[in-house]
């Protein structure tokens, strides 16, 4: 098995940190980087240098069945050890297994000397739980120098932040971005720009919604990060007019389309969006489906005897289909993250497939901001984003339509053909506009350079005089977390000017 590049940096990278360093890490790979081929050669050097075992844990049967299956094609045996996949031996040293029937077993994960495990993957990392972390506890007793690697494409969580204490460039996260993080220090990074950049992955496409979305104003989250039943109730049921235009829409625009995959609210907003599609080559999968006709369905949809596949919270994860080029959002997404997840579902390349189109009805695009691809009037797409609260880029972001934005405030729209100057120190809020012709397309690489300096400039003046002075000249306001900034238009010219 030959590796891409950016897999064998990462293979290096975290082999390099377990040679110097019992410290728990991670990779941060984007959805659709190969991730089983990553754990696979970790897990192969890892056995062959020590002598001893590797566990591999996922959070799925599924995950476990496709990275033992990538193992395997890489020419090596391995074990599986899952109730849920159908297997539970450990004749080879390096075991694929989920987490529960490895603890229901833990006894046979501790073992010390030559049959002893030297280190557990944990893909998924992201979602680590105590059970988890209670196998890796119990292992350590069989060998104190167990070392510890997770991998994720979203290494943070709700309400505790990011997953990791160290970035791979030496930057730290603070106990108000990253509480009690598991992991001490992200080895390697590689994310879905990078590798769209580079053929790896395909570019998404954020489409015209040509339908009315569902009323989710009053969905806020718990103290859980979950929406309140009753408002999902609410939001998404008895609406059948609404939902039957959507899913109208959807298959209209994948016409030309190959797979198209539906994330839905709940099982019965999902029985209402089956209802509206074409029963022969249509199918539901939910936690309530029987494994049995899951597989048979999920084995359908990859064959393409079935063009749709709606889906409730079940394929967000892992889920690899790489003909899917069509993404329908039918639902809100309490995070950024889980959001990442569904779209990458359709980022992985297959041929005949040029982008994967993201048709979001729940609004999360605007909301969370992560993929929302600016196009100039070329038509050429450009890594310039939506801003949202914490995000670390600077550029610009030229409105090709007009738009309500957070980042410009609530209840405002941006104008036509205007580009709006985003900086990660001023919190993503917009700094200046530029309006319509005021720039071309030549003069944006050096807009972009200027608003770097005056960003870096802008970090050194709100560290040199701190807050109170900062707030007295008018260049921000920073809370006690110094994670917020509201920034006027002022602190723009304030800043070139030098006053």
């Amino acid at each position: 098995m030959t590796l891409r590049p950016y897999q064998q940096a990462a293979v290096d990278a975290a082999v390099d940190w377990m040679r110097k360093s019992l410290a728990a890490a991670c990779i941060e790979a984007a959805t659709g980087a190969g991730k089983s081929h990553i754990i696979a050669e970790i897990a192969r050097q890892i056995h062959q240098m020590t002598g001893k075992r590797v566990l591999c844990l996922a959070p799925s049967a599924e995950l476990v069945v496709q990275n033992h299956g990538k193992y395997l094609a890489s020419g090596h045996r391995a074990s599986m050890f899952s109730a849920s996949a159908g297997a539970k031996e450990l004749r080879y040293s390096v075991v694929f297994g989920s987490p529960l029937t490895v603890k229901n077993r833990i006894s046979a994960f501790k073992r010390a000397g030559n049959d002893g495990y030297a280190l557990v993957v944990i893909d998924e990392a992201h979602g680590i739980t105590p059970t988890v972390q209670g196998i890796v506890a119990e292992m350590r007793q069989g060998n104190p120098n167990l070392r510890v690697l997770g991998l994720t494409a979203t290494p943070y969580r709700l309400g505790s932040g990011w997953i990791f204490r160290e970035h791979p460039d030496g930057k730290t996260n603070g106990e108000d971005t990253a509480r009690d993080p598991y992991f001490a220090k992200c080895v390697y990074k590689v994310g879905a720009r990078e590798l769209i950049d580079q053929g790896f992955l395909t570019k998404p496409v954020i489409g015209e919604i040509n339908a009315t979305g569902y009323d989710t104003a009053g969905l806020t989250t718990n103290s859980l990060g979950k929406f309140d039943a009753d408002a999902v109730d609410r939001a998404y049921h008895g609406h059948g007019r609404k939902t039957a235009a959507i899913v109208a829409d959807v298959v209209s625009q994948a016409a030309q389309r190959q797979g198209v995959m539906f994330f839905a609210a709940t099982v019965q907003h999902a029985r209402e969006v089956l209802a509206s599609l074409p029963p022969q080559i249509s199918a539901i999968v939910t936690a309530e489906t029987p494994k049995g006709e899951r597989d048979s369905l999920i084995r359908r949809f990859k064959a393409r005897d079935l063009k749709y596949m709606v889906n409730v919270s079940v394929l967000t994860v892992g889920f690899d289909a790489p003909h899917v080029d069509l993404i329908a959002i039918l639902r809100k997404t309490e995070s950024v993250g889980l959001l990442q997840q569904i779209i990458g579902r359709g980022l992985r390349t297959s041929p005949g497939k040029a982008d994967c189109l993201i048709l979001d009805y729940g609004g999360n695009v605007l909301r969370h901001g992560p993929v929302a691809f600016i196009v100039l009037d070329t038509g050429e797409a450009i890594d310039v984003r939506m801003r949202r609260a914490g995000d670390d880029r600077t550029g610009y972001w030229w409105s090709s339509t007009p738009m309500p934005s957070p980042a410009i405030g609530p209840g405002r729209e941006t104008e036509r053909g205007a580009a709006y100057a985003l900086a990660a120190a001023f919190d993503g809020r917009v700094v200046e506009v530029l309006a319509p012709g005021q720039v071309s397309r030549a003069e944006l690489a050096a807009e972009v350079a200027r608003l770097h300096a005056i960003e870096a400039a802008a970090r050194e003046y709100i560290a040199a005089d701190e807050a109170t002075e900062a707030l007295d000249k008018g260049i921000a306001h920073i809370d006690a977390s110094w994670r917020r900034y509201e920034v006027a238009r002022r602190a723009l010219r304030a800043l070139l000017t030098g006053g």
